[in-house]
């Protein structure tokens, strides 16, 4: 009877387990990357992100340029990131906070019927010892009120992390999460999340190389 009882509670105990760890994989497979697209040395990647029918995506790829010179020409240059960033018809300073830290306006150019959305974030450089450089977009939304002839875009988080790899080459991983808010269909949201950064990674491309 005694020994019925404890196998009875191993079988319980092993069955719980194996929920929990096939609970674990599930979740891992499901919001791990997928890569979508490998197209001109640039990588594509998309999670899904639990709760949310807009997904994440992720776009890898290494330039011949130096990483301090890239950060300075493309990502410190905030009033010129129309040249780079991708349907960006507007990029304002609004706050230089240190010289680090900056809130920025940017104006995204959105197909027909749609109106043009704004985007207000703020802007974070970071050294993370001597080979990395990270630059967080964070946005808000509230941060100034709304203008005239745009929509203001309720998310809009990234990150760009650029890694050494020699003096002249340099690694560059996009995170992007947007939203651009209104009516604009979640498929045309994922498919801009997905393009957007891939082609901005080819116009920085061909300013820094």
């Amino acid at each position: 009877m005694f020994l019925d009882k404890h196998l009875h509670f191993f079988c319980i105990m092993k069955y719980q387990l194996t929920l929990i760890a096939l609970l674990f994989t599930y979740l891992a497979t499901a919001q791990s990357w997928k890569l979508v697209r490998d197209e001109d040395n640039i990588k594509i990647y998309t999670q899904a992100i639990s709760g949310s029918k807009i997904t994440k995506a992720k776009t890898v790829t290494t330039f011949n340029a130096n990483r301090k010179d890239i950060v300075e020409e493309i990502f410190r240059d905030v009033p010129n990131y129309t040249r780079w960033f991708d349907e960006c018809i507007s990029s304002e300073l609004l706050e230089e906070v240190n010289a680090n830290e900056f809130y920025a306006r940017f104006v995204i150019k959105v197909p027909f019927p749609f109106q043009n959305r704004d985007i207000v974030a703020n802007i974070k450089y970071k050294e993370i010892g001597e080979s990395v450089s990270k630059i967080i977009v964070t946005s808000h939304p509230d941060y100034i009120p709304n203008r005239r002839g745009t929509f203001r875009a309720p998310l809009f988080d990234s990150s760009w992390t650029l890694k050494s790899i020699d003096s002249n080459k340099t690694e560059i991983t996009s995170i992007i999460h947007a939203d651009m808010g209104g009516n604009i269909p979640v498929w045309a949201i994922n498919s801009a999340t997905m393009w957007g950064p891939f082609l901005s990674m080819k116009k920085v491309r061909l300013i820094v190389e």
